[in-house]
């Protein structure tokens, strides 16, 4: 159950760290 909540945090993770990606360079072209 452990392990399951880990991954879940961790592909949430990713999930933010690439929005927060996205934006950026959405923010630089404009």
């Amino acid at each position: 159950m452990l392990g399951y909540i880990l991954v879940a945090i961790f592909v949430f993770g990713l999930i933010f760290i690439g929005y927060s990606a996205l934006n950026s360079i959405n923010i630089n072209e404009n």
